[in-house]
């Protein structure tokens, strides 16, 4: 669905054919949405027979008017979140059939494997220009033609990783099950740093100008840590878990959702919680900054509403 910021109108909606598990990601002109989907083994407690084994697909629509422009499908389910490349006007597509796909006009191009289910697929740089993380615990760095440049084994990886640059050199961020924040170098996947917390990491990280990161774990906790030595800056319980991916508004505030449902605007340089939203359902859902200007969000909710909230 399209929904208005200002208003909160739905301005159209589809029906996808399949679950959606990830974020839409749109082109360099924002004129075309890239969505992943995924059958489920059963809807509502009925099983879905797979006739045609079709179990995922790429659904490309219009920005503007909800129309769908192509569906592509796959024998796999696809969850993670499509990478578009402006460069060949390229999306990736990752599957739980551990490869991921390269779409050029709707045709696969590249199909390259990868060591379990993919979770996320990212840009890099442009000599190593797509970055890969499974559930199984790998990173693969591969190159616009689907060649594997390394590959680094790690625990369990559910959030898409970032990608850094510290002090020039490029790197590769991510949380994982094991409870720890790993650093990588793009060039060669070695480890510069690793942050360990108290509890698994689903969500993303979030990078903080011009030398810091945020992120939240499955202890509660909400932390900032330094970027370049991975060194813990504050930490502050909240009242849950915290599955989602923090924001940064109005340039000095951190946004924290606690899978109880609590939205917390929290001060950037001290970790202290400035003010607290209380929502009706569970929140796994990633909150997302309106505009720098503001410190209101945009977040979705399990009691199948999204809120627009103010500080």
């Amino acid at each position: 669905a399209k929904i208005c910021i200002n208003t909160g109108q739905t301005l159209w909606k589809i029906k996808l054919p399949g679950r959606v598990h990830s974020q839409a990601t749109s082109d360099s002109s924002g004129s075309r949405i890239f969505v992943s989907t995924y059958k489920a083994n059963d809807v509502h407690g009925v099983v879905v027979n797979d006739i045609d084994n079709v179990k995922g697909h790429l659904v490309v629509v219009e920005a503007e008017t909800g129309k769908t422009l192509n569906q592509i499908p796959f024998t796999a389910e696809a969850k993670a979140t499509p990478f578009y490349s402006s460069e060949e006007d390229a999306i990736w597509v990752g599957t739980y059939e551990s490869c991921i796909e390269k779409i050029i006009n709707g045709i696969i191009s590249v199909s390259a494997p990868v060591s379990g289910s993919v979770s996320a697929i990212i840009g890099g740089t442009k000599e190593r220009p797509v970055i890969v993380t499974t559930t199984s615990g790998s990173v693969h760095c591969f190159s616009s033609s689907g060649v594997e440049i390394w590959k680094a084994k790690h625990s369990p990886i559910f959030a898409a990783p970032v990608t850094v640059y510290i002090n020039a050199k490029p790197f590769v961020l991510f949380g994982s099950v094991d409870s720890k924040v790993h650093c990588l170098s793009i060039v060669d996947g070695s480890e510069k740093w690793i942050f360990e917390c108290g509890a698994a990491i689903f969500g993303s990280i979030c990078v903080v100008e011009p030398n810091a990161i945020i992120f939240g774990s499955n202890d509660k906790f909400a932390r900032m840590i330094n970027l370049e030595s991975g060194s813990l800056i504050w930490e502050t319980c909240l009242d849950s878990t915290i599955a989602s991916t923090p924001t940064i508004v109005n340039g000095d505030l951190a946004v924290f959702a606690s899978t109880r449902g609590s939205v917390f605007w929290i001060e950037l340089k001290s970790g202290r919680i400035i003010s607290k939203v209380l929502l009706e359902g569970e929140i796994f859902s990633s909150p997302e900054s309106i505009d720098s200007a503001t410190s209101d969000i945009v977040i979705g909710c399990r009691d199948n509403c999204v809120y627009r909230l103010e500080k």
